[in-house]
């Protein structure tokens, strides 16, 4: 299930320059796994000019710092501070439609909001038009899957490799003088992590903060709305993930 690098869409101007190895699949698996993909609204213009405007955004944080900076300079947009530990990835308008349309294919869970971020590239001179697009997916950000909708994605490597670059983890331990390699992949969508293990046969996924959960962000209390999982591999299963997966990481470098 390899995939063509992103190339231009005719119609839409100021498209990112993307390197050979960044392909859409790779992409759809840092979506599937974290981050937004939504519109936003803001009023443009003064007085009786002034009127709304729609466009898409898409949005990644992680506190692997450096990888933001990479995606950044792979696929435009720019960077900002999420918090004190994290960063985040925005890109909008024109070009977040291009990178978005481009990953439908490979991303089950957002096959709403993108159709409806096609509308809006379709009407490119017709801001009332836009609105109304955006207003009609207000909420919808995410469709419902299950296991299945992921089983022929997990097999391809690049698409592992993105959600790897979005939310793995690896850590080691040694205890005896036996070092253990941990990998620890964090997400809400727990139909993906469940289709990870299903397929390559090892590890576990377990809850690891559930909705309710109290905390606090930048001096504010913050309540978890939704659960968060976990698919933790341990040993040769750490080892023969990397192995599969390796050569397509390109935001966890070493």
């Amino acid at each position: 299930m390899e995939t063509e690098p992103f190339a231009k869409i005719k119609d839409y101007t100021q498209t990112p320059e993307v390197i050979q190895s960044f392909s859409p699949v790779h992409l759809a698996g840092m979506f599937e796994i974290a981050g937004g993909l939504r519109f936003i609204r803001r009023r443009v213009g003064k007085g009786k000019k002034e009127h709304r405007v729609a466009s898409p955004i898409m949005r990644i944080s992680d506190n692997n710092v450096q990888g933001i900076d990479r995606l950044q300079q792979l696929l435009g947009g720019r960077t900002e501070l999420a918090n004190e530990e994290s960063k985040a990835w925005i890109i909008e308008r024109s070009n977040a439609a291009e990178l978005a349309i481009a990953m439908k294919p490979f991303a089950p869970s957002r096959r709403t909001i993108i159709s409806a971020i096609k509308q809006w590239a379709d009407f490119d001179e017709l801001p009332e038009e836009r609105i109304k697009i955006a207003d009609s997916v207000a909420g919808k950000y995410r469709d419902k899957v299950t296991a299945k909708n992921y089983a022929q994605l997990v097999k391809n490597p690049n698409f592992v490799a993105g959600v790897f670059d979005a939310r793995g983890s690896i850590s080691t331990t040694a205890r005896d003088n036996i070092i253990n390699l941990r990998i620890v992949i964090a997400s809400q969508n727990k139909a993906l992590l469940e289709a990870l293990k299903s397929h390559y046969g090892f590890g576990f996924v377990t809850l690891a903060e559930s909705a309710g959960t109290k905390k606090t962000i930048k001096g504010q209390p913050v309540t978890r709305k939704t659960d968060t999982w976990q698919w933790i591999i341990d040993n040769e299963g750490s080892n023969e993930l990397l192995n599969k997966i390796g050569k397509y990481i390109r935001l966890r470098l070493p």
